[in-house]
């Protein structure tokens, strides 16, 4: 069984997928934690072709049970 902190890390990686999927944004969670989680990157046509538009806003993640 998953510890605590386990399982509120997994629902706070789900709730940014949501979030991000809702958005319409690209995301990119890191592996390893070097003081950023990851990162939501803005996607825009350009010439008929999707692409990352080169904008992105970088989150750290916190789990709380409150």
């Amino acid at each position: 069984m998953l510890t605590d902190q386990h399982i509120a890390e997994a629902l706070s990686r789900a709730y940014v997928r949501a979030i991000a999927g809702r958005a319409g944004l690209n995301l990119a969670i890191r592996e390893y934690d070097y003081g950023v989680d990851g990162s939501f990157d803005e996607v825009i046509v350009r010439q008929n072709r999707r692409v990352e538009s080169g904008f992105s806003l970088s989150f750290q993640l916190k789990a709380s049970t409150q």
